[in-house]
């Protein structure tokens, strides 16, 4: 039974080979036959203009959008951390207001981590091309976006605090300031085993997944590379951050297993 489960993983692992020389053999001809027909460059400059003249929409729209989102949820925790005030003994609304609260934690996240991304498209939509030519526009759009952001960044702030303060409400254990540079490690500290099991689960699982998100990139990347006749400076961010990522685990791993 073992030798045929070993069986079956060298046959996977080879069919995924196999397919992956075919896709990249049959994407290779097609980007040669669109050189060739004149195409690319045409698609290029298209690519172009659309990302370029869609940056500010998008990123105002996802700040706005990312805010309301995040005061809605941020508001049903604390709608119900009120009304468990009022009934300290329901158990089933402790343990639901206990899942909620990771909503709002979540959303900050993400919409901070897209709001800086797309704070940094849009600065270099802005600076580096059209607006140039209207300067009263450009110094409007610009100043916009700076006071977009900043409101999105305070209100992101605000949020995690607020919701790591009713944490700590329900949990007095529970230690962090969100102001501190050092609140993961602080909260880490106070947290039970069961939770730091946890949230050992999840760093091991997101180092997997960025493992797996970083060699899709890199094959993209030189695709695109290819494609559009670039240079290797994105791959090689990708390749950097794979590294650290790596690295920054087995490091970790090989330290703790000398401490045992």
């Amino acid at each position: 039974m073992k030798n045929k489960n070993n069986l079956r993983i060298v046959i996977t692992f080879i069919l995924l080979l196999v397919v992956s020389c075919i896709a990249g053999f049959i994407c290779g001809r097609l980007v040669a036959h669109a050189k060739e027909m004149g195409s690319v460059d045409n698609t290029i400059q298209i690519v172009k203009n659309i990302i370029k003249q869609s940056f500010p929409v998008v990123f105002i729209i996802v700040s706005i959008l990312g805010v309301v989102v995040q005061i809605i949820a941020f508001g049903q925790c604390n709608f119900m951390y009120k009304k468990l005030q009022t009934d300290k003994e329901n158990d089933d609304l402790w343990d639901s207001l206990e899942d909620k609260l990771n909503r709002p934690m979540i959303l900050s996240n993400v919409f901070s981590m897209l709001n800086i991304v797309l704070f940094f498209c849009f600065l270099y939509d802005v600076l580096l091309f059209d607006y140039k030519k209207t300067e009263r526009y450009g110094q409007f759009i610009t100043i916009l976006g700076i006071i977009i952001f900043v409101i999105a960044t305070i209100i992101s702030i605000v949020i995690t605090a607020l919701t790591l303060n009713i944490e700590k409400k329900l949990n007095p254990e529970k230690q962090g300031n969100v102001l501190d540079i050092h609140v993961q490690k602080v909260w880490m500290q106070s947290c039970g085993e069961a939770e730091r099991l946890i949230a050992y689960r999840a760093g091991y699982k997101g180092c997997l997944n960025t493992n797996i998100a970083c060699m899709v990139l890199i094959v993209i990347a030189f695709m695109y590379s290819l494609a559009f006749d670039t240079d290797l400076t994105a791959l090689l961010f990708i390749a950097i951050i794979w590294f650290i990522n790596n690295l920054s685990y087995l490091l970790c791993a090989a330290r703790l297993e000398r401490r045992k």
